[in-house]
């Protein structure tokens, strides 16, 4: 699976939408704010099995929060 270029804005938008701190999304995945702040900005991607507990954990299609269709959250 090809991750976009929107990914990064995907990503923040997400977060945004729901108030979510970086720290939340970190300690929900069990990872470092620094970790999303890097996928944030571009300057990583998670693995496919942290884009599927993305995916969970914002309630949208993986296909959606890669970029590769519209965003439509359930």
């Amino acid at each position: 699976m090809e991750i976009s270029h929107e990914f990064p804005i995907r990503l923040v938008t997400l977060r945004k939408k729901r108030n979510w701190s970086q720290q939340f999304v970190a300690d929900k995945l069990g990872l470092s704010n620094r970790t999303i702040c890097k996928w944030e900005t571009g300057r990583g991607t998670p693995k496919f099995t942290t884009l599927l507990a993305l995916s969970s954990l914002f309630e949208v299609g993986l296909d959606e929060l890669v970029g590769n269709k519209p965003a439509t959250e359930k």
